[in-house]
């Protein structure tokens, strides 16, 4: 997922690159991980490369909580991503 908006998806792994699309919180393919730019496919199918300080996986830390008895908040789990 795309965590800002008028983030730029370029044609390769360049801030020069060709602009493909500029995105704004899109849910995204991610077809090839890499440590700074991640290739990614739009709903629409258009494919480009994103700089990965923009990305978001919804399988982050998932955290549930719970009132008490005394009617505080208690951390019942706590799920992390592999």
């Amino acid at each position: 997922m795309v965590l800002n908006p008028d983030v730029k998806m370029r044609a390769a792994k360049a801030t020069t690159a060709p602009l493909v699309a500029t995105l704004a919180y899109d849910v995204v393919e991610v077809l090839e991980r890499g440590p700074e730019w991640t290739k990614v496919r739009t709903i629409a199918g258009a494919e480009g490369y994103v700089q990965i300080a923009y990305l978001y996986s919804p399988a982050g830390y998932r955290v549930c909580f719970k009132k008490n008895a005394e009617g505080t908040w208690q951390m019942q789990s706590l799920a992390v991503p592999r």
